[in-house]
């Protein structure tokens, strides 16, 4: 019996220590400099990494250790910050680290400086922001829009006044360091992020290129240097393909970035793989919708394969922000194919596209992601328009306007599909409201806000705000001919009924005073279905309807020929 107990009492000891040792941690301190050179350990300060959220508090030496997840493998890039008002990491850069070799034995070290220290202008620092720039911007290119356009204040901005300088000062380190490259420096990939940092991306995709060729011919010769030329090679393909992508060149973007993948192995460098395989499946997505015919099927089902892949290590227990970042972009790739493809098939993709953003809202939250939350809601809202699914369309829209309540588009899509299909009038009159509140001279929507107070039976404060937008000399035609046939009905409503006539004849007049090609663009089916339920109005309902039907004719001389025929009827309704 006694022996029994003690060997309970050794597994009890043993069995905690043993799962102890197969957990991973990457070890490391915090210090700063003190006045006479000496290493002071910063003592009580939360140290966190960033792709995890994993975080640990110093102890009295300045030491800490976060929790490492299998996924991330030996010389693999980890991003670490430390919590201390009024305090930036020195060292490493943006707090980029590799994962040591031997966790167990290698303390890394993070050193720290006081916002607005002069020792934060180093070389290395300033390379480290434009390379990490050039990544960045692709989010600037548009659908229409030019290289000339990509703008790197923002950027500075921000990278300035996390250091505790302004933009200016920043751009003059900037302009120095750039100086100081071109006239002392021949290295092709410092000279490349010269170029780039001056937005002459043709050069330095050129610059970029030429340093990637170099060293991969290197890299086949010189054996002892290869891990170090493998890293050199992917980072400067990389930033030929951003610099190209930034350029809009998205053939030659494509082929950078798959110059680089042959160099990088999953198993090795899991996270590496994954980001260029994503950095594919973007410039696939790009280049599909660019092109035409079966190209653009070939490009997005590329961008799909590749995104797939890239999730197979961007999971979301180890890199949840990732893992929703290629989530919202497959989403987005999807989508972009079933509008293209149509039918059966079409709704299918759709739904994955559905699918996709859905799954990104779990990481994407309003809580701890809002730009985030609401760009990929804004997604999720065209996807859901083109699946007709209304209702969720406007919750997505609602939800992009919560976090930017400028947002045109998804004010307008929410407000006509309130308005001209669901037939919600109340909640339109309500975002319509809101819009105004922000944007009181916008005549779009002081239009669209008179029509709303006839579907909400605000029938009085309707004919005050028609009679001002007819005469408003910046209102289109086709609005205010619009609004005049909205007033007809609104007079009925309000049972003035010997005024129609004359504001019949003037709306004909104004519909007759235009080029022959001329169209009513306004859609009427809310009007027309508050009109359909109305019980004032169901005297004249069947008018009503002639009168707007003729409105939504295709050229002016039908919609005369419709109108003169309801000026008849009319008549005829009066005896």
């Amino acid at each position: 019996m006694h022996q029994r107990v003690v060997l309970y009492v050794l597994l009890w000891v043993l069995l905690p220590a043993s799962l102890w040792a197969q957990e991973r941690w990457l070890r490391g301190e915090v210090i700063h400099i003190g006045g006479n050179g000496e290493k002071l350990p910063e003592v009580n300060v939360t140290v966190i990494m960033k792709q995890t959220g994993d975080r640990d508090t110093t102890d009295s030496r300045g030491r800490f250790r976060v929790f490492l997840p299998n996924a991330f493998k030996a010389g693999e890039k980890v991003i670490l910050d430390v919590e201390k008002p009024d305090w930036r990491i020195q060292y490493p850069l943006e707090g980029e680290m590799q994962i040591p070799e031997d966790l167990q034995k290698t303390l890394v070290e993070v050193r720290l400086l006081p916002v607005g220290s002069k020792l934060f202008w180093t070389h290395d620092r300033i390379e480290k922001f434009i390379q990490d720039t050039a990544e960045q911007s692709k989010q600037q290119v548009k659908p229409e829009g030019k290289p000339e356009e990509i703008d790197f204040s923002r950027y500075i901005k921000d990278w300035a006044a996390k250091y505790g300088f302004n933009a200016q000062q920043a751009r003059e380190e900037i302009d120095k360091w750039i100086a100081d490259i071109e006239k002392n420096q021949n290295d092709l990939y410092k000279l490349g992020l010269a170029a780039f940092a001056k937005k002459n991306f043709g050069e330095a995709s050129v610059l970029f290129n030429e340093s990637a060729e170099l060293k991969a011919k290197k890299l086949e010769v010189v054996k002892q240097q290869e891990k170090k030329l493998t890293e050199e090679v992917v980072r400067d393909f990389r930033l030929a393909g951003d610099a190209h992508y930034n350029n809009y060149a998205f053939d030659q973007a494509l082929q950078a970035y798959q110059r680089a993948l042959p160099y990088v192995a999953k198993q090795q460098t899991p996270q590496l793989w994954a980001a260029i395989l994503f950095d594919i499946g973007k410039t696939h997505t790009e280049l599909g919708n660019r092109t035409t015919g079966l190209d653009i099927h070939r490009h997005l089902t590329a961008a799909v394969q590749a995104y797939n892949k890239a999730l197979e290590v961007r999971t979301r227990e180890t890199l949840p922000q990732d893992w929703a970042t290629t989530q919202n972009n497959l989403g987005a790739t999807l989508g972009d194919q079933g509008i293209r493809t149509g039918g059966e098939r079409g709704t299918q993709l759709l739904a994955g596209a559905v699918a996709a953003y859905r799954q990104a809202l779990e990481v994407r939250t309003r809580e701890t992601l809002p730009p985030q939350w609401a760009q990929t809601h804004d997604n999720l809202a065209k996807a859901y328009v083109a699946l007709e699914d209304w209702s969720n369309a406007t919750a997505s829209y609602a939800n992009v306007l919560q976090v930017y309540p400028a947002a045109e588009e998804a004010y307008r899509m929410a407000s006509g599909i309130y308005h001209e299909i669901l037939f919600q009038f109340s909640e339109a009159f309500a975002l319509n409201q809101h819009w105004l509140e922000r944007h009181p001279d916008d005549l779009s929507a002081l239009s669209d806000f008179a029509e709303k107070h006839f579907t909400t039976g605000r029938f009085a404060e309707c004919a005050q705000r028609i009679s001002i937008l007819v005469e408003h000399p910046t209102v289109e035609a086709s609005t205010k001919i619009a609004l005049r046939a909205i007033e007809i009905a609104d007079l009925l409503a309000m049972n003035n009924a010997s005024l129609v006539p004359d504001k019949l004849q003037t709306l004909i007049d104004s519909l007759a005073a235009q080029a022959d090609d001329f169209k009513v663009t306004w859609t009427f089916n809310g009007t027309k279905h508050f009109i359909d339920h109305s019980t004032q109005l169901a005297p004249y309902r069947t008018w009503l309807g002639q009168l707007f039907t003729a409105l939504e004719a295709e050229d002016r001389q039908t919609a005369l020929t419709g109108l003169q025929a309801a000026r008849t009827g009319l008549q005829a309704l009066a005896k």
